[in-house]
Order: C-alpha cells, then structure tokens, then sequence
C-alpha cells in the first residue's frame, strides 16, 4: 500500500511538471527576436531577407522604443550622400567616436557600425522607410552647423509610422509578428547555447519559441527602471527615460544565460524644466527653445559649471547638469534678454535657423512634423515671455526678483556666491573674452537690468545604453569572453558602441540601433560561429 501511494504522489508530482510543457504552444524558426523597436525591427528584415525563417515579438501593443521618438539616424555613404557628393570621411566619425568616449569603446564593433550606417539607411529605406538626408544643424545644435552632412531624418510621419511601415514589409515577406508577448526567459541548450525562449501572451499562456539559430535581444535597455539603474550609478533620483517600456528585461534574462555584464552609461540629451507641479510651461514650445539657449548657467550651489555656448549640443549640456547636485541648472537672464526676445525673437539670443528660412528641407521628430523654414520664421518671430514666465513661477521651474540677491535667496542659494558669481561673469561678458570656460563672446549675456530670472533646468534623459557585452559582431559573449552560441544583443542593450558617455553625433543611437540590428540579423542568419 505504501508503494502504491509513493507511486501515486511521484506520478502527480511528475504530472505536474510536465503538464505546462506540454501545454505550451511550441513555434518554430530559425531566428527569434525579443522586441519591435528599432533595433529589433531592422534585426527581424534582415534576417528574413537572408533566408532565416524569423520571429519578431513585443511585449507592448504597437511598435515602441526610442527608436520612435528619434529624429533621424547617422551614416558617412549612404546612395544618398554620394549621389549628392556629401559622403564623409568614416575615420572621422571612428576617430569622433572613440575619442570622445575616451577610447573605452569597443573599437572593432564602432569601426563595423560606422562602416555599414550608409547600407543601413539603404536597408530600411528599400524595406519602406522614408529617411532623408538633411543639412548639419538642422536638428537645432548650433555647432553642427557646417559640418558633415551625417543626419538622415524622419520623413512622413516619424519614427512609429517608419518603424510600422518597416513591420509591414516584414510581415508582406513572411515573417512573424507577435504583439502583446513578453519574453519571459532565455532556453539553453545542455552546451550552453541559447535554444530559444519561454513568453506569454497577452491572455498569460505560454508559448515556447524555438530557434534552430538565434535569439536576438533588443529590448531598449533598462533605462525606465530605477532599481535597475540603481546598480550602475550612484545617483539618487536618476531621470528616467519617457520610454516607459525600457526596463531591462532583456538584460535579466541574458544575464541570467550567462551573458557578460558590460558598462551602461546615461543618454543624457539637453535638457527639461525642473517643474514642480503640472502646469502649461511643460508643454509650450518657449520651454525646449528656452532650456537650449546660451545664458548664464550655475548649480545648485550657484557656480558656473559649463561653457553656456554650448547649451544647443544636446549631449554636452545633457552630461554636464546630470553631474551637478541633484541634476539641476539655473539659467541666469535679465530684463534686457527677455526685451530682445520680445523685439525680434529668440534668434536675437542666438541665430539657429536664420540660413534656412526658405529651405524645403523637414524631418520628423517625437513623431511631430519640423520644418526648417517654419521653424526659422518662429525663431525670428518676435515672443511675449510674461505668460511662459508667469506658468514657470506657479511650476516652481521659475523665479523672478528685483535684485541678485533676492534671486539667490529664491533659488535657494547663498546670496553673496550668486552675487560673485553674476559679477564675475558680466566682467568676463563686457571685456568679451571668458577666462573661466572660454565662451564665445558672442553668447554671453550680461545680467545688469533687473528685474532678473532663474530657470531651473534638469537633464533629460532619453535611455539608458549598454548593459550587454558583445563582439563587434553583435554576438553576446559570457563571462569567459567567449561567445555564446547563438545569442546576439543589439540597440540600446548592447554594450561597446559608446564607453563612458553619450556621443556627440547627429543621429547616432538611431544610427546604432538599425545598423546593428541589420548586421545581428545578417549574422543569426548565416549560423555566424
């Protein structure tokens, strides 16, 4: 009897074991590909144009990721720069690249990417994609102006419509789309390679997607989720990405197959208001174009910190208040400042746009529609502040007084610091040469006229970059630095593209996330060793 009762309670327990295997619907391909974004999307064509039969899921219910907000991505040879005789020197933007990262990037998979951007862009392009090549500057970084045509913008409709087109084709060519499915884990083989993955769908039922080739992770980082974020810096309060999908699931499950953890830096562009409480100034146009120029900047602690003329280069100025206390900037500007505005627009502060006031040229960005021209003819057109700046008061992201000292004493700052260092700068404005951070002199703005203003200024952040290590052909490499088989990272997961900073360089993440997205889907599919 006590046999046949041992028996009974093994048969259950084995029954139970193996009951959800066995009820789990089972899909076969050759590649698999974990999230829709960019990355994942161009990983998912490209495999499938090279013959590998292709799963594409994502877990959200439509195309999502950083990828839809871009503006446009970077390439030096794309058919259109060369058809236009404006391709550029690629150890330039190597060199760019890996300098500007201090060399702790990974320079084998940088050389590989700014060696196929140009075919990337022809990739998406020919697969439905509408990117376009525009004019350095453009996106509204003063300093890029005149330098290398490198940006291929958004056209007709941004980065969700591209993004979507780009699923089309997918589909129309025979691939696989599975919205609203999670990826769940990653399924090993005895040898340690990656057999495919556990998900569920939107109604909880699993599914088991097995892939005779590669799993592709494209996830688009962890940089929505505090906790996460908490492990890789030292930070309280870290802004998170609006992406509010990004939150590393990607990165658990290869960490948990015996992927390499690898550096994961901030993406840190320009900058937000310091709103306190909800109010108009979030959403007005005067808020992003304000946070972009060149006045007076201190800390918290009311020192100087960065050259002001450099407020436009998004990357720069978005590192550089990230560092300050509490990630937070005052923007220091006088009653003169705000008259010029009034008069004759922000292009009295600084000329962005003025070259461009009869150029056809658009582009797409956060999926909203910009011209050129238009946008030159807003900037020049002449702007009442009094409102933006009243909704900044009631926000907390503003204050206003007659005096520095009263300024400081609202902005929470020891009065006689501000004070020296307002009187500092206007010495260094009037003279027209700065001898702390050598600013141009034909961006800086004296602060005499009162009354005066201070506007609080965080850094946004876009995501968050890496978390993965992988060669330069995108394939994820354990903890011996040695591949494992059939696994790949792309996109914001993978780590090497950039060491311990955000790159300077006119659509370089998007750049980053089709191009490697293209190359782990032409490797997965050949049975790259």
């Amino acid at each position: 009897m006590g046999n046949l009762i041992k028996k009974l309670m093994i048969s259950v327990f084995v029954f139970i074991l193996v009951v959800p295997i066995a009820l789990a619907e089972v899909m076969n391909a050759d590649v698999v590909i974990i999230g829709a974004g960019t990355s994942g999307t161009s990983a998912a064509l490209s495999a499938l144009e090279n013959g590998a039969k292709t799963i594409l899921i994502e877990k959200g219910a439509f195309p999502a990721g950083a990828g839809t907000f871009s503006g446009g991505m970077f390439a030096a040879d794309s058919s259109q720069q060369k058809k236009l005789g404006k391709t550029v020197d690629k150890k330039k933007l190597i060199d760019r690249y890996m300098e500007q990262s201090n060399y702790h990037a990974n320079a084998r998979l940088v050389a590989n990417i700014v060696n196929n951007a140009g075919r990337a862009v022809d990739f998406v392009n020919s697969n439905g994609a509408q990117m376009k090549l525009v004019d350095p500057g453009t996106g509204g970084q003063y300093w890029h102006k005149g330098t290398e045509a490198v940006l291929h913008g958004y056209q007709n409709g941004g980065g969700s419509k591209n993004i979507g087109r780009l699923q089309d084709t997918f589909k129309k060519k025979g691939g696989t789309l599975l919205f609203e499915t999670k990826a769940t884990s990653l399924i090993k083989n005895a040898d340690g390679s990656i057999a495919g993955v556990v998900a569920e769908d939107a109604d909880g039922n699993e599914l088991r997607l097995m892939a005779s080739k590669a799993v592709i992770v494209a996830t688009g980082g962890m940089g929505a989720n505090a906790e996460m974020l908490k492990e890789f810096f030292n930070y309280p309060d870290l802004p998170l990405s609006p992406v509010n999908n990004a939150q590393g699931e990607g990165l658990a499950m290869a960490w948990a197959a015996g992927a390499k953890k690898g550096n994961v830096i901030m993406q840190n562009f320009a900058t937000n208001p310091n709103n306190k409480i909800d109010t108009p100034l979030g959403m007005s146009d005067e808020t992003w174009t304000l946070c972009d120029l060149p006045f007076l900047r201190v800390n918290i602690l009311g020192k100087r910190f960065i050259r002001e003329d450099r407020a436009s280069d998004y990357a720069m100025i978005g590192n550089a208040i990230f560092d300050q206390p509490q990630h937070v900037a005052w923007q220091i500007f006088d009653q003169t400042s705000v008259d010029k505005i009034k008069k004759s627009g922000f292009s009295a502060i600084i000329n962005q746009y003025g070259e461009w006031k009869n150029s056809k040229q658009e582009f797409y960005e956060f999926n909203e529609r910009i011209s050129v021209s238009e946008r030159a003819k807003k900037w020049a057109t002449p702007t009442d502040l009094t409102k933006f700046i009243e909704d900044g008061i009631v926000g907390g992201s503003m204050v206003k007084a007659d005096t520095i000292e009263e300024l400081a004493a609202k902005m929470n700052i020891d009065p006689a610091v501000l004070k020296a260092e307002v009187t500092r700068y206007n010495k260094f404005a009037k003279a027209g040469k700065d001898e702390d951070f050598y600013n141009d002199p034909r961006f800086m703005y004296p602060v005499v006229k009162g009354p005066f203003y201070a506007f609080s200024n965080i850094s946004r952040s876009i995501g968050a970059l890496g978390g993965i290590v992988v060669n330069e052909n995108l394939q994820v490499l354990g903890n011996d630095n040695k591949v494992i088989k059939g696994l790949y990272a792309v996109g914001n997961d993978a780590t090497g593209m950039y060491g311990n900073g955000y790159v300077d360089i006119e659509g370089g993440t998007l750049g980053f996330g089709f191009t490697s997205g293209m190359l782990a889907g032409e490797n997965a599919a050949k049975g790259l060793k």
